[in-house]
């Protein structure tokens, strides 16, 4: 890298190990102030997106350092810092090189990609630390956008193991996760470009004529877990766990979706 700043004095005698030195210490330094700089509001902004649209002079100057900005902002990203330090250092690695964050899930036939962009990185709505990802159902031969559900899609337990294609490429099924709270499962369905959004505990309650919980001498399960277990022809078959505040979890029975008529057609050992 070619050294724009005089070298310090008393070096090492190694030129380009101080120029290296050198220029890293400014790297750190205009970081650390454009940092501050959109931090030193007194507005009560509840996602770093949010900071960084009411400053995004300071925000360019870090992204505009490129890829040598990205170690220093990794020490900040999984440093201990508070407050929303962390979670800008992270929007700038993603603004310089958003494959460090985006996901995609090609269907078996090749044909559809769902891409997950992230969307924020932090949000004080959301009451757990997530990355929220926009999801993007992309056409691999015209490269455009098929369907674009909502925003904000979180997934507690990382978004890999939560993604999954049906054998015909005809669905892809979404889980997302709030950690201890509970599990939510939906679906896009790639020819009709839409999204579907899977029953919930009340519907379910609503079936079986019973609340989803149970009582045990280590407390109350009442925390409602749907999780994709399988797929039929135009049917997913859905596990239902209920969990306590500790995490514990129990299977409670399954249950299967109808996806072209949408509905349960049938439900089996829930709450014996």
């Amino acid at each position: 890298m070619e050294q724009k700043h005089a070298p310090p004095v008393g070096g090492s005698g190694n030129t380009q190990t101080d120029a290296a030195a050198q220029t890293d210490e400014f790297t750190a330094a205009l970081i650390d102030s454009a940092l501050d700089e959109i931090l030193s509001t007194d507005e009560c902004f509840v996602s770093e997106r949010q900071y960084i649209d009411a400053s995004p002079d300071a925000f360019l100057e870090i992204t505009a350092l490129g890829e040598r900005a990205l170690p220093y902002l990794e020490s900040i990203a999984s440093g201990t810092d508070e407050g929303f330090r962390p979670y800008i250092a992270m929007a700038a690695m993603y603004k310089i090189s958003p494959e460090l964050y985006d996901r995609e899930f090609v269907s078996p036939d090749g044909r559809y990609t769902l891409r997950a962009e992230v969307y924020s990185f932090y949000q004080t709505i959301v009451p757990y630390d997530n990355i929220c990802y926009r999801l993007r159902l992309v056409d691999n031969a015209t490269g455009e956008v098929a369907a674009a559900p909502y925003d904000s899609f979180v997934f507690a337990d990382g978004i890999d193991n939560n993604i999954g294609w049906s054998p015909d490429s005809k669905y892809v099924s979404v889980t997302q996760s709030y950690r201890h709270s509970y599990t939510v499962t939906g679906l896009l369905d790639t020819s009709r470009a839409e999204y579907i959004q899977l029953p919930h505990a009340e519907q379910v309650e609503d079936i079986i004529g019973r609340p989803l919980s149970l009582h045990s001498d280590d407390g109350e399960y009442d925390r409602v877990h749907f999780r994709p277990i399988g797929w039929g022809d135009d049917r997913i078959y859905i596990r239902v766990s209920l969990g306590n505040s500790d995490g514990d979890m129990v299977d409670v029975g399954w249950y299967s979706y109808d996806i072209s008529d949408k509905n349960i057609d049938y439900i089996e050992h829930i709450i014996r």
